[in-house]
């Protein structure tokens, strides 16, 4: 549905180029929620800016049901309002003066060629009530709540039917409660219309939950696309671990092994862990051992022996209560790692204990120093 390829961006600051997309080529299957993921000023405001028409790249193709609308090579460059795409920004971008039914009409109004007054009726109608606003069509957008006027820019983006529907950070200016409640009611609308979307957050909790694939990125790369389940436990990189789910990284080397199962002992400042190794890497590479705080459990007063393999003992310094649970800092000797414990353990820093590394929950990476 959407092709890029080669995709590169530069801007001038302080008399030097600064690249903020570099060489950048991303697939979007038809009908699928696809999230460009990654920390402030890593390029994906501008892929979607450039997509929508609103920047034009140095070099690239990008490609929308199989035609061009931007092509170095080919000398295309087709204009935002020909792309035939729908986008929500991050501020609400909904005038105050305009009602909720004029605010989502206006598109249609601007069309070419012009629609009738019925027809502008009935879609606009369909659109509010595709986002449950269809009872406050004829309120000043400034009276909705912030949920709502999300909604409005939501109708807004969707009445003119696109054929891919661009979203940059539009959660990002409400509170918590209502940025879960927008997570699932976008989620809902996208799948129920069958709409292909490109979802720009740097929020992990965001992409982990609404999409079908995700593109990480750092320093105007890709560094790993795919599903959720993969970039959360299947990182490919220290950047990918630390970004996604705050993973811990152990350093070690491997010590035995690799057998022929490709399952190695690794030692590491905490201990001994057996795990399984990536084709590649032998015995006595250094490596690190990603370990997420939900691949631990907490076994309090257990106390191994110091030839048990995956099992160490811990000080936690500092406790903080998240609700579902309890995140500890915890420390052995100069190593820092995060742990979880459950919401009711009884727990007053210094705490001594005991953790089990469940061994089908490491990742191993090469050590790239």
């Amino acid at each position: 549905m959407l092709a890029i390829r080669h995709l590169s961006k530069t801007y001038h600051a302080d008399r030097s180029l600064v690249p903020a997309v570099n060489d950048v080529s991303l697939d979007v299957p038809r009908g699928s929620f696809f999230t460009l993921l990654g920390p402030s000023g890593c390029g994906k405001t501008t892929i979607l800016q450039c997509i929508a028409g609103l920047e034009t790249p140095d070099r690239g193709e990008i490609e929308i049901d199989g035609a061009p609308v931007y092509s170095s090579t080919l000398n295309i460059n087709e204009p935002p309002n020909r792309r035939r795409l729908g986008m929500v920004f991050q501020s609400y971008a909904v005038w105050p003066h305009m009602t909720v039914f004029e605010n989502v009409a206006f598109p249609l109004r601007q069309s070419r060629p012009r629609l009738s007054r019925q027809e502008i009726g009935t879609r606009t109608k369909a659109a509010l009530a595709s986002v449950r606003l269809d009872g406050v069509a004829d309120k000043l957008a400034p009276f909705l709540s912030g949920g709502q006027q999300q909604r409005v820019a939501l109708a807004r983006a969707l009445v003119h039917e696109p054929r891919l529907l661009l979203l940059d950070e539009p959660l990002s200016n409400l509170d918590a409660k209502l940025r879960e409640e927008m997570r699932t009611e976008i989620g809902r609308l996208v799948r129920e219309l069958g709409i292909t979307a490109v979802f720009v957050t740097h929020d992990q909790i965001e992409a982990l939950t609404m999409s079908d694939s995700i593109a990480l990125m750092d320093g105007g790369r890709v560094v790993q696309q795919g599903a959720p389940h993969d970039i959360y436990y299947r990182p490919q990189s220290a950047f990918a671990a630390r970004f996604v789910g705050n993973g811990n990284i152990i350093p070690g080397r491997v010590a035995l092994g690799p057998d022929a199962e490709g399952n190695a002992e690794i030692v590491t400042p905490f201990g001994r862990v057996g795990c399984r190794l990536p084709t590649g890497v032998a015995h006595g590479s250094n490596i690190d051992v990603i370990v997420r705080p939900d691949a631990m459990r907490v076994c309090n007063g257990e106390a191994p022996t110091e030839e048990t393999l995956n099992f160490f003992r811990i000080q936690i310094s500092q406790a903080s209560f998240i609700g579902d649970f309890i995140e500890g800092i915890a420390h052995a000797g100069p190593a820092t790692l995060r742990v979880r414990l459950g919401p009711h353990t009884a727990i007053q820093p210094p705490y001594v204990a005991v953790v089990e590394v469940l061994t089908d929950r490491c990742v191993v990476l090469p050590r790239r120093d």
